[in-house]
């Protein structure tokens, strides 16, 4: 028995050796890898910076018609996006005249042109009007974007000059004793001064000590990773429990950074909801391997899996992963060769967190975190933490009152302020249909007997005719409900239209909002009565296609279009309408400004 015992030790001996050899040699390989995709992704290190005088010693120039003010800078950087000259705003009336900005190279060849009135400059076009008064732009920096690649090394000049600005009421430029590095000493009508312009050009580049430090911890943790660290049995479980009761708050924090969601802008009940989850999670894989060791490293990895899957699906259709999406994966798969995929900063950030977290989990001796009397009683301890959770997260009416909602319309904004492992969850309860009382294939069958299919009397026209379907959800003939009295007619074009017209009441499942599921009834056929409370088609459950009126007319040889004058991404239009067979989509970026004003009303 005993040799049984020991034979049966030494092959968990061997097995163990070999996962602990493979599991190091293949976290060096991750960390090599992500080395290697630091430098191919450098870009996503860049980060807009100002290059400019600094902001101390301040006093004033005028400028009046005629004057004209020259400054030169030498390019150490190769764009200049934006421009900042810092002007004495005129809060009073509007005053004439306007200014000639000029940038130009060494060679005296005009790189940048362009005369904004003084209206422009004084912030007067940014004024916001609201219900009670307008506000005048208060930024005192006067922003001009150039966009304007620049050699590096080169010597730039611009040049402000003063076009019908009245003398007694000038512009005035801040200007600065302190010289800075950038810019070269003003000259004002040809009289060169000992100041320089308060000004600010704005460039991107690569932050390459980011860079260089981001790898030079990657090389340090496969270092730590070689080297062999005896540390006392007493210090390696007081770590390893230290690391357990730390390891959740971190993982949060990378998830959420993968998300490039600050965690700052939570409410406390969200930011708590979302923390007792992860706990949860990393105690239900505690008791899966009884080791803190692998539940953290398993743990860690997973949840930074399901953050990276969910940054690529915001890449790809922005807007976040839902639990519907599980049943469209197969379509994800799909799509997913026609992307190239990139990190940005923030995610490759998260990364060497989870690389970090499992690397510190790895060097920790492998130790049994429960007896089987001690991991029974911790497992229901979970069982009712999980239990109150989920009840907890049902609470709908308690959570909306506390700002803890699911965004519908929005789902990024409400995975922005909930969390994302607290808002998938959320979606769950909203995922789950059930059947119509007394459904069934075959009473469905039993149904459509009744029914005759008509081919209709046009049916062998030539030229078939344009179908054009307006949905208007603001639009109503309150007449219906009650008379009313008014002394002009209210809609008496839709009155008068009686010949070759058919009216009638249409009743909506919607009120107060969620247009989409009145589109979703309408093109289907399909009733939301049978989708869960407070359910929508469009963001949950259309995530394959779908025939509708569009599928019809195309089998009929019609070219299939949708329009919506707002932005493609609401109710998730962007992706549901070519499941619903539209070949074309137009957006509020296929109008110019002024006519989405219009229509939008």
């Amino acid at each position: 028995m005993n040799s049984k015992s020991n034979g049966l030790k030494d092959k968990l001996g061997k097995i163990h050796s070999f996962i602990h050899k493979f599991g190091k040699y293949f976290i060096i390989a991750c960390l090599i890898l992500f080395c290697v995709l630091c430098i191919k992704n450098k870009d996503q290190f860049a980060e807009r910076v100002a290059k400019g005088v600094p902001e101390s010693g301040m006093e004033k120039i005028a400028i009046a018609d005629g004057d004209t003010i020259k400054q030169e800078f030498k390019a150490n950087f190769t764009s200049a996006e934006r421009i900042d000259f810092r002007v004495g705003r005129n809060y009073g009336d509007a005053r004439p005249g306007s200014i000639d900005l000029t940038i130009k190279d060494s060679k005296g060849n005009v790189v940048f042109h362009i005369t904004p009135t003084m209206e422009e400059v004084d912030g007067r076009a940014e004024v916001k009007s609201t219900m009670r008064r307008r506000e005048l732009h208060d930024d005192r920096w006067y922003k001009v974007v150039v966009n304007q690649k620049l050699e590096k090394g080169e010597t730039y000049t611009y040049e402000i000059k003063g076009i019908g600005i009245n003398k007694k009421d000038p512009l005035y430029i801040y200007i600065s004793k302190d010289m800075g590095s950038v810019f070269q000493p003003l000259v004002k009508n040809n009289k060169t001064q000992d100041i320089r312009l308060c000004a600010r050009v704005w460039t991107t580049q690569i932050d390459m000590w980011a860079i260089g430090l981001t790898i030079a911890i990657a090389v340090g943790l496969i270092v730590l990773l070689l080297v062999q660290l005896n540390i006392p049995e007493k210090w390696n479980k007081w770590l390893t429990w230290a690391l357990f009761i730390v390891n959740p708050w971190l993982a949060f924090y990378m998830v959420e950074k993968v998300f490039y969601n600050p965690i700052s802008v939570m409410g406390i009940l969200s930011y708590a909801l979302n923390v007792i989850w992860f706990y949860i999670i990393f105690a239900i894989l505690l008791l899966i391997f009884n080791r803190v060791k692998y539940a953290v490293i398993v743990g860690n990895l997973l949840l930074y899996g399901c953050a990276v899957g969910n940054y690529f699906v915001m890449q790809f259709r922005g807007t976040p992963i839902t639990p519907a999406d599980i049943w469209a994966l197969g379509t994800a798969m799909d799509v997913a060769d026609h992307y190239t995929l990139s990190y940005d900063k923030a995610a490759i950030v998260a990364t060497i967190i989870c690389l970090g977290l499992c690397i510190i989990a790895w060097k920790l001796d492998t130790i049994k975190a429960f007896r089987w009397k001690h991991r029974l009683a911790v497992l229901a301890v979970v069982v009712v933490a999980t239990l109150g959770q989920s009840f907890f997260c049902t609470r709908v009416n308690f959570l909306e009152a506390h700002n803890v909602k699911v965004e519908f319309f929005n789902q990024k904004k409400g995975y922005k302020r909930n969390g994302f492992v607290l808002s998938f969850l959320l979606n769950v309860q909203y995922l789950l249909g059930t059947e119509p009382e007394g459904y069934s294939v075959d009473k469905v069958k039993d149904i459509a007997k009744n029914y005759e299919v008509t081919t209709g009397q046009n049916k062998n026209l030539k030229q078939k005719p344009n179908v054009v379907v307006i949905m208007n959800e603001t639009f109503s003939d309150l007449n219906v409900v009650n008379k009313i009295k008014t002394n002009k007619e209210v809609m008496p074009y839709i009155n008068s239209m009686k010949e070759n017209t058919i009216k009638g009441d249409m009743l909506v499942s919607v009120f107060g909002g969620g247009t989409s599921n009145s589109e979703y009834e309408f093109l289907t056929g399909n009733s939301v009565s049978s989708l869960p409370l407070n359910g929508n088609a469009y963001t949950q459950f259309v995530k394959h296609e779908v025939p509708s009126l569009a599928t019809q007319l195309k089998e009929q040889g019609y070219d299939t279009t949708a329009f919506h004058p707002y932005k493609p991404n609401a109710w998730n239009r962007q992706s549901v309408y070519p499941l619903l067979g539209f070949d074309n989509f137009l957006d509020e970026s296929s109008l110019d400004e002024s006519k989405v004003r219009r229509i939008r009303g």
